[in-house]
């Protein structure tokens, strides 16, 4: 963003003259002298520091002399807002505390350490949240079909089911003949599954039955096929597509990527205690009618 142009400025100057006719005047030069060393401008009654200006610099990618102009400006027009009495109505006082709100926020953000590595602990947690990336043991991938329990099926027929599927996909030795065979038989799922590890965790984050894991993990070689596998889910045939070989990338490496999530999380969960500790001295009362209320706004539009 840029300073205003002339004209720009000569329309806000106007809007602050028309708002409050006794607004605030430049300083004489007599009293801009009187600015401690620390003060860069004046704008009535509130002082511009040099820090201040150097925040906005860095924020706005601009020079320190346009960063001091958009402050003046922003200054004035807040100026004008008190003048008019804007910062006491809806929606501008609102607006007011909800800016006092994240610029808490954003100072939490910054304190809690931005830019610092990650400690033990940290990259601990991380690298349980992201272990398929980062640090995972052998894995398997399957495709299974599996004859579905049903509360209003005979499970005598549930698993007479699965013998059926288990004698129709005997001759398979890969994925998709495997597949192809399984469909033929009526009433069964047959399903490609993401790679998991022994502990059944997978690469999507979900997770599979031990007893399931346990049988994937039984089968020697690609193309080896399950005996029936009953699970509180039915009656599974498993064929193993393939092994894949442990992965862990070296710590070093591992804390520098997750530098910037450990920050996050660390600011977050700042930021979850001070609303925490906020509560407890303010009260909070949403009206049971909410919802509907909010609702009926989406209505009328």
């Amino acid at each position: 963003m840029t300073p205003m142009n002339r004209s720009g400025r000569a329309a806000l100057l106007a809007l602050t003259l028309l708002a409050a006719c006794s607004g605030p005047s430049k300083p004489a030069p007599e009293e801009q002298r009187r600015l401690d060393g620390a003060a860069v401008a004046k704008v009535g009654d509130v002082v511009l520091t040099k820090e201040l200006v150097a925040e906005v610099a860095r924020a706005r990618r601009c020079s320190p002399r346009e960063a001091l102009d958009l402050l003046v400006e922003d200054a004035l027009l807040a100026q004008a807002a008190r003048d008019r009495g804007l910062d006491g109505k809806q929606p501008t006082a609102w607006r007011i505390e909800a800016a006092r709100g994240r610029a808490t926020a954003r100072r939490i953000h910054v304190a809690s350490g931005a830019g610092q590595p990650p400690s033990d602990e940290e990259v601990r947690a991380l690298t349980e949240r992201h272990f398929w990336d980062l640090d995972r043991a052998e894995s398997v991938r399957v495709v299974h079909a599996i004859s579905l329990r049903s509360p209003k099926e005979d499970p005598a027929v549930t698993r007479a089911r699965g013998e059926q599927l288990l004698a129709a996909v005997q001759s398979a030795t890969d994925k998709d003949t495997f597949m192809a065979l399984a469909k033929a038989v009526k009433d069964v799922r047959v399903e490609e599954l993401p790679p998991f590890v022994a502990d059944g965790r997978s690469a999507n984050g979900g997770g599979f039955d031990p007893t399931f894991v346990k049988a994937s993990f039984a089968l020697e070689k690609p193309g080896k096929i399950s005996p029936l596998v009953d699970t509180p889910f039915g009656f599974h045939v498993i064929l193993l597509v393939e092994r894949l070989p442990p992965m862990s990338v070296p710590l070093a490496e591992r804390r520098a990527r997750l530098t910037e999530e450990a920050f996050h999380d660390r600011a977050r969960a700042a930021v979850d205690k001070a609303l925490a500790e906020q509560k407890k001295g303010a009260s909070v009362e949403v009206s049971p009618a909410a919802e509907s209320a909010m609702s009926s706004l989406f209505e009328q539009r």
